[in-house]
């Protein structure tokens, strides 16, 4: 069809192309997370099923970076940002 666009074509395709690079690498630093999180939460937590409490061992900035519901809420934030960039260039 000819529908095409190349990084060379204009300024549109240049942003498409940038954005979409930003974009990929913010992914790849939400995967990073999600990775270490399945590693660092199951050592940091101690679950006591007696009494259904969780207790964690980590205190301080570290462990808020790679808490769960951190990773979950920058990962749908990227996804938000992602069907953002969708409709501009693509719609």
């Amino acid at each position: 069809l000819g529908l095409s666009i190349y990084i060379n074509d204009n300024g549109f395709g240049n942003g498409l192309f940038i954005l979409t690079g930003i974009h990929f690498s913010h992914v790849i630093v939400g995967a990073i997370l999600g990775f270490f999180n399945q590693g660092m939460y199951s050592s940091l937590v101690t679950y006591l099923p007696v009494n259904c409490i969780t207790l964690s061992k980590c205190k301080g900035t570290l462990c808020k970076i790679f808490s769960e519901p951190f990773t979950i809420l920058y990962l749908h934030f990227v996804e938000a940002v992602w069907i953002m960039i969708h409709v501009t260039f693509y719609l």
